[in-house]
């Protein structure tokens, strides 16, 4: 269904890709993995004909239909709804076409006949005729009315945005789907709906995404992408096998590449031994007399029997295969076990409220006490973010109180990094939230893979990812004992999400979450639930 052949893409001499040969089954829902920056994206791209490879080529089978789904879906907030979903769809250009060439007809256009024939059974394969339909069930699955179709995207809030990006690939009829980071900022509901489509649509599927829940469901095979070479592995077995394949491929590297060192340092040595062992033998074999000829025979002979084991040996120590040193990549290292007791009420609120335009929060009571572990939770729009800035005091509340516990230090990781990418350079960010020493900063930010190359840089060129990893940093630098993370694991590839796991597991202080990542949720202990639904608290139960 989509081969790549020999193929290289480089930006400004930074090689991403190199020498990459593989190929998507057809009907398979394959997930491209790696670190980030190892080129996931780069290849969607490729796939899609948005750019061109250096070398090698990429190919899809005659009459195949594309659908890349970016990131943030390629929204333009002047277009309708309706406009937004038919070009996602495919059938507004078509729609277009079909309209010119049916005045051409009707002017007498003999030729366009046949140009039109050849629109209508393209508008056909994606399912032109029904389009409408499909939109309106697409919708109303995901809680949005058909009014919503004449309204600007520019007018609807981030949560239902997210939703009209959804509608749009659960309403199409592609053959083939290059979806990056699908599920970033989906609630669940909208996820399920999401797995689904994945899963049981009769299409090919290149996949990108960070949430190992969603891969394990959906993906059938895997390409991994590698950040020392820059070139790709397909594994012919789903995410969840892989996962332990990995583990098992790593460490078998680790045991041959140990193998291999003990057996070079155990030769080198015996060469080295042999030497010495020949230098003493020459020089203080006993002699009964001054015979010169016997001292040179004696010495040239312990110099042969020196220089043909020490030949062996290096003959052997050559003759080995080399084995490479596994190479590791930058690992999140985060200590987050440096902070203070709070007192047992970390936040309260009291009857509080918060109104945007037509959005209400509230009133909310709630109460945040010493080691809970909440997972906010709701739909796309029911007032989480909302909540969370009243909580940490980012906003004030329009009536009722909001107030911190004693001794509370709080640490706010926000979606995205949003908030960090309006204060200049990475290291003036760092600083207005961490004052200290810039070579203290600067220290703590390369061990965030944050270099001499990216703390002087504007945070609004960061991509998301780095500016998570900025985010993380300022963390650990502050001490906080109470955590407000909103989607931690969106822009963490698969190992420092577990890194952040493993030190969300050991913090020993109140964590506030928002995340869709199920599998995060579940291995960092959350025991309690927040529900929110259209600004009201729906439950606060244990979880």
């Amino acid at each position: 269904m989509l081969t790549f052949s020999r193929v290289s893409k480089s930006f400004g001499g930074r090689v991403v890709l190199s020498d990459v040969t593989l190929t998507v089954q057809a009907r398979s829902r394959t997930a491209a993995v790696g670190v980030n920056g190892s080129g996931k994206s780069t290849l969607l791209r490729l796939a899609a004909g948005l750019i061109a490879p250096d070398t090698g080529s990429v190919g899809t089978p005659p009459g195949t239909t594309v659908a890349y789904v970016p990131q943030d879906y390629g929204f333009v907030v002047r277009h309708t709804v309706e406009a937004f979903l038919k070009e996602r769809t495919g059938v507004l250009a078509l729609e277009r076409r079909l309209r010119s060439l049916e005045r051409a007809m009707a002017g007498g256009d003999g030729a366009a006949a046949e140009d039109y024939v050849a629109a209508s059974d393209a508008y056909a394969a994606l399912g032109g005729y029904e389009v409408d339909g499909r939109i309106e069930r697409a919708l109303g699955a995901l809680g949005l009315p058909p009014s919503l179709l004449r309204r600007p995207l520019g007018e609807l809030s981030g949560g239902q945005q997210v939703r009209v990006g959804l509608a749009g690939v659960l309403a199409s009829r592609f053959s083939l789907y290059l979806l990056d980071e699908p599920t970033n900022n989906l609630d669940l509901e909208a996820l399920a709906l999401l797995e689904e489509f994945v899963a049981t649509t009769d299409a090919t599927f290149l996949l990108v995404s960070h949430d190992r829940a969603f891969l394990d469901a959906t993906a059938t095979d895997v390409v991994e992408l590698s950040e020392h070479d820059h070139t790709a592995a397909a594994y012919g077995v789903t995410y969840a096998e892989y996962r332990g394949l990995r583990q098992q491929v790593r460490a078998a590297q680790s045991a041959r590449y140990a193998a291999y060192a003990v057996e070079v340092a155990r030769l080198q040595a015996a060469v080295r031994t042999q030497r010495a062992r020949a230098t003493k033998t020459r020089d203080s074999r006993p002699l009964r007399d001054n015979d010169k000829s016997a001292r040179n025979f004696f010495a040239e002979t312990a110099s042969r029997q020196a220089g043909k084991a020490t030949r062996a040996l290096e003959q052997r120590l050559a003759r080995l295969d080399e084995v490479s040193e596994p190479r590791s990549g930058w690992e999140l290292r985060l200590d987050l076990s440096r902070t203070s007791r709070s007192g047992d009420l970390v936040a309260a609120l009291g009857d509080a409220t918060k109104t945007y335009g037509d959005f209400t929060l509230g009133p909310l009571s709630l109460s945040l006490y010493w080691r809970d572990r909440v997972a906010l939770q709701g739909h796309n729009g029911a007032g989480k973010s909302v909540l969370l800035s009243l909580l940490t005091g980012a906003v004030a509340p329009d009536s009722g109180s909001v107030r911190l516990g004693h001794g509370v230090i709080v640490g706010v990781l926000r979606q995205s990094g949003t908030d960090l990418a309006r204060g200049g350079s990475g290291l003036a960010v760092f600083q207005r939230h961490v004052p200290g020493p810039e070579s203290e900063a600067r220290t703590l930010l390369a061990k965030f893979d944050l270099g001499a190359d990216h703390v002087l840089r504007p945070v609004a060129t960061y991509s998301p990812g780095e500016r998570c990893r900025l985010g993380l940093a300022i963390l650990m630098a502050q001490g906080a004992n109470c955590l407000v993370l909103d989607e931690p694991t969106n822009h963490l590839d698969l190992d420092a999400q577990e890194e952040l796991e493993q030190a969300l597991i050991a913090f020993d202080g109140t964590l506030l979450v928002v995340s869709h990542d199920r599998e995060f949720c579940e291995r960092v202990g959350l025991s309690r639930r927040w529900e929110l639904a259209d600004g009201r608290l729906l439950a606060d139960s244990p979880a």
